[in-house]
């Protein structure tokens, strides 16, 4: 921080302040956004998550000159530091803001120019695996003569920080966020694609709508497509149809969108020449479907790991990163996939649960992580792919998640197939739940859990299998949620 010198200060933002300085030896000026970490090992993660921003390259996109970590005494914080070439650009916000004012529309060639960039400039960054996860109006610059850039990237670790995004994202903001983003903290390339369509719908309507209008329609977009109506040219309600799908698995990648006409068109225009753009791949190699959705994806990977004899490697990946949380969920849906298919031997999980309790442990407030852990459990304890030394830290981390996730059906429901199976087999496991823990036993927190989810079918099915399992094992009354002998009346 020594190197600069601070001109001016910007409004902070959802996740940090922006400030302009001043080189103190070449005297250029530059932009440098400070952004609030938990903690040194949060701010040391992002730094090396940002790192790639250094050798981002691309005309449309604000190149990152250094990255740092400091120390702010003030808010006795760990800050890590993002310095950034200063464009003399005002923002997409402020231009729509005043074509919202004088009710005039962008001009199609404007639109074509913002399009054909903004796909490019993604198509740039994703095929490097570089996401934005920021895309908005007020983080895209336009200058006079239509030229966009793209600027304030966010990293994996702060964007998945919940407290960070309930509390410092305005709700007028949270509108330009993928419905996977927002509810559970999900980011991929398709949720760019997400937020770029939103930026390019509120330009395509703030004419004729004013801004909590608009707003409300973009927020709309989270349940249906009916804002869609608004727009009249085909070609533009087809691209954003395919832009703006629910589903993430449904929603089109930039590879996608490079090939719609009205695309191609716009890229032309702005000379760029990724619509002739292919990806080379290696003679032999064959390009992952990311097309088809990324659990096609996974379970061609599956069958590849499979056929090298490889699951041992995914446990093996889930030790070396545990704080990874996107390979974490990524190693949990392969070995779903891997048992629901029923393509591996017993042997080549070892350790499986052992470790799956220990990450479950470290996430146990993260209901994203959660889920998809709870859910390889289940298939790995239905299978028996177990030991006992396991059973008393699964029939754990199983309570602990009711207790942290009492209203998250779908972690309800894997816990309650678990505890069936594990039931079903041990006596350590029925054991284990009639355990008194804070005041209360495992079979308190079912049936209290239970009353969360009254009208939902699939975990009133689990739990009532999880109760046969519990009243035949005769090592607890759940009516009183106490232990009692067999031989008690």
């Amino acid at each position: 921080m020594e190197s600069y010198v601070v001109v001016d200060v910007m409004p902070p933002g959802s996740f940090g302040m922006t400030f302009f300085v001043e080189d103190r030896n070449s005297g250029l000026e530059y932009t440098m956004k400070k952004v609030e970490c938990l903690d040194e090992t949060r701010a040391n993660r992002s730094l090396q998550e940002a790192l790639c921003l250094i050798d981002v390259n691309h005309p449309n996109i604000v190149r990152y000159r250094e990255l740092f970590i400091l120390w702010d005494k003030h808010i006795t914080s760990s800050m890590l530091s993002m310095v950034m070439d200063c464009p003399y650009m005002t923002t997409l916000k402020i231009v729509i803001s005043s074509q919202r004012e004088m009710k005039e529309r962008f001009e199609d060639k404007c639109l074509q120019m913002f399009l054909g960039q903004m796909v490019d400039a993604l198509a740039y960054l994703h095929n490097r695996s570089i996401l934005h996860r920021n895309m908005k109006p007020s983080n895209i610059l336009m200058s006079s003569d239509s030229v966009f850039r793209i600027c304030d990237f966010g990293t994996a670790t702060i964007s998945q920080d919940r407290a960070k995004v309930d509390i410092r994202i305005k709700e007028s903001e949270k509108c330009w966020m993928a419905p996977e983003s927002m509810r559970l903290l999900q980011w991929s390339d398709k949720s760019d694609i997400w937020s770029l369509g939103c930026v390019l719908l509120d330009m395509l309507i703030c004419h004729i709508l004013n801004e909590e209008a608009s707003l409300s329609q973009l927020s709309q977009l989270k349940h249906d497509l009916t804002p869609l109506d608004l727009i009249i040219c085909r070609d533009l309600r087809h691209l954003l149809t395919r832009m703006l799908s629910l589903n993430p698995k449904n929603r089109s990648n930039v590879w996608v969108l490079v090939n719609e006409a009205i695309v191609q068109q716009s890229l032309i225009l702005c000379g760029s020449s990724s619509h002739s753009i292919k990806r080379t791949l290696p003679q032999g190699v064959t390009e992952p479907p990311f097309h088809e959705g990324i659990d096609s994806v996974l379970e061609k990977a599956c069958e590849q790991i499979v056929k090298l004899d490889s699951v041992h490697q995914v446990l093996n990946t889930l030790k070396d990163y545990p704080h990874e949380k996107d390979i974490i969920v990524s190693c949990c849906k392969i070995i779903q996939i891997t048992l629901e298919k029923g393509r591996c031997a017993p042997e080549s999980f070892p350790d499986a649960v052992e470790t799956l309790c220990r990450l479950g442990e470290l996430y146990v407030q993260d209901a994203v992580v959660a889920e998809y852990l709870c859910s390889a459990l289940q298939f790995l304890i239905n299978r028996a792919l177990y030991e006992e030394k396991d059973i008393e830290k699964a029939t754990c981390l199983l309570v602990h998640e009711l207790r942290s996730h009492p209203n998250e059906a779908a972690i309800v429901n894997h816990v309650f197939v678990a505890m069936a199976g594990l039931i079903e087999s041990s006596d350590t496991a029925a054991l284990q739940l009639c355990l008194v823990t804070d005041d209360r036993n495992g079979v308190y927190h079912i049936m209290d859990v239970r009353r969360h989810h009254l009208d939902n079918p699939k975990v009133t099915e689990s739990f009532c299998h999880l109760l046969k399992q519990m009243v035949q094992h005769g090592h607890c009354t759940v009516g009183t949620g106490y232990p009692v002998k067999n031989d008690e009346p």
